[in-house]
């Protein structure tokens, strides 16, 4: 309806015009024949001008529709944007602000005028005046800035300002567009925070600790690293961890399980702490425990190692060991270590069918020996008997236990019965040469062993048992049959 009478606003004077020069025509029309036809002419003229006038009208038109529909598309993208958009003029008046702008700070244009402008949302007044001084010299500046919202809560937000230049080139407004970055601040804080704990603590760790990226290749590596494997930060960070670390034989099951670990962060070593060993600079293997983790960063899967030193933990539990299987007196295998290996060459002999032989022997009428020299020559006599002994057998298969007392036991695996008994011999001639004064023996004037020897190839019908009770009968007997002897059982028992 506006536009139809803008329309006739402009065309009535035309038309009045136009019939004042058409009246003109008619008062002339007698003094010139070919005049007659100007009413129609002008009529025609008229006619013409306005159709051109209503196209040209409906242009306007339809360009002012269109902009319409273009500035209410900007309108509603900049009212649906997520960031906050304050308009100013160049004096810093508040002229619009957007939906977002007033979620963010609490205020609209009108309240921030009311209150002092945009100087007032900024937490450091400095940083409004060199953000409005920049951008009055026709400038633009972007940068992370601190402001206040209407509950003074502080945000850290992403600010970029412009200018709006007028069409002769004058700065016309100020633009400031506005984006809440505080809580990616705050978790950059965090994970910063998080780096400097770990490096702190890890710093001060006494174990290695050590990160390998998705390609295998060593990312961190703290002090105590350094200390424990030999290699400084700077000449491992970016080396493949396996191949300097790691010996070879691990290397196979490395390449295997690798591929695995890249796509799901799992293997057969991660999350369990296991005992290993490591190679330290200089190529040395030494004992490890290593507990190891997976952890997702940027989307790929890393690795932690906590790795131990344990060689010191490692030769107590071997001295332990050794006491547990060691007689404190003699220095030779106890009983619990001898029932243990003759459990296990029992089982190999038997594989590899062949013989297994023991040798019971004890020093003849010790208990005199005792009553006669005192407990203390005792203990000295069973420490010499034990050394010569294990002085007569020489293969590492070979071992020599205190059975209790004053008895002992020797297994030889792989031994016949008659190697066994030269053995036996050999260890009766040689205690009897020691020459050891033993005056309340009835057998020799110096102390002396009797010997049982027995020899058995294991297989299903038989067990260590068989082996041990037909060497004591066969001890027995030498016994009975005046000691200082060998017997061999099943030959001269």
């Amino acid at each position: 309806m506006k536009t139809f009478k803008l329309k006739y606003r402009i065309l009535i004077p035309l038309m009045l015009a136009m019939i004042v020069v058409c009246g003109i025509a008619d008062i002339k029309m007698y003094h010139d024949t070919t005049i007659a036809i100007a009413p129609v002419t002008c009529m025609m003229l008229a006619l013409i001008l306005f159709v051109m006038f209503y196209r040209v009208m409906g242009e306007v038109e339809d360009q002012i529709e269109n902009a319409n529909i273009e500035l209410l598309h900007i309108n509603k993208t900049i009212e649906s944007t997520s960031d906050a958009i304050l308009l100013t003029d160049i004096s810093g008046k508040a002229i619009y602000s957007n939906k977002a702008f007033f979620e963010l700070f609490g205020y609209n244009a009108e309240e921030l005028n009311e209150l002092g402008g945009m100087t007032i949302l900024h937490a450091e007044q400095k940083m409004a005046e060199e953000i409005l001084g920049s951008i009055a010299k026709g400038n633009s500046w972007k940068g992370e800035v601190k402001m206040k919202t209407r509950n003074n809560d502080i945000l850290n937000i992403l600010l970029r300002a412009d200018h709006i230049s007028a069409e002769k080139g004058n700065l016309a407004d100020f633009i400031m567009i506005h984006t809440d970055v505080t809580e990616n601040k705050n978790r950059e804080t965090a994970i910063i925070e998080n780096e400097d704990m770990f490096s702190t603590i890890t710093s001060i760790a006494n174990d290695a600790v050590i990160m390998m990226d998705d390609k295998g290749d060593i990312s961190y590596w703290n002090a105590a690293a350094e200390k424990i494997l030999g290699y400084s930060s700077e000449e491992v960070i970016g080396k493949n961890l396996h191949k300097l670390l790691t010996p070879e034989k691990y290397h196979k099951a490395y390449l295997k399980g690798f591929p695995d670990f890249q796509k799901t962060g799992k293997g057969n070593v991660v999350g369990k702490t296991l005992e290993l060993e490591a190679v330290r600079k200089g190529g040395d293997d030494f004992p490890v425990e290593l507990s190891l983790s997976s952890v997702k960063l940027r989307g790929k899967w890393h690795a932690v190692g906590i790795i131990r030193d344990i060689t010191d933990r490692k030769q107590l539990e071997r001295e332990l060991k050794n006491l547990s299987y060691i007689d404190g007196l003699t220095g030779v295998a106890n009983r619990r270590h001898l029932d243990e290996v003759i459990e296990y060459e029992w089982k190999r002999m038997m594989r590899e069918s062949k013989h297994v032989s023991m040798i019971m022997c004890d020093i003849d009428y010790f208990k005199a020996y005792n009553d006669t020299y005192g407990h203390h020559k005792g203990d000295d006599c069973l420490k010499i008997v034990a050394n010569t002994l294990k002085i007569v057998v020489k293969r590492p298969a070979d071992l020599v236990a205190r059975y209790g007392g004053e008895e002992f036991a020797i297994l030889l695996p792989g031994v016949n019965e008659k190697g066994a008994g030269i053995i036996a011999e050999k260890m009766r001639a040689k205690i009897e040469s020691l020459g050891i004064i033993h005056s309340g023996s009835q057998a020799c004037k110096v102390v002396t062993m009797s010997f049982g020897v027995s020899s058995i190839v294991p297989d299903s019908d038989s067990n260590t048992t068989d082996l041990i009770k037909t060497a004591d009968y066969a001890l027995y007997k030498a016994k009975k049959e005046g000691r200082n002897k060998v017997v061999v059982y099943g030959k001269n028992e």
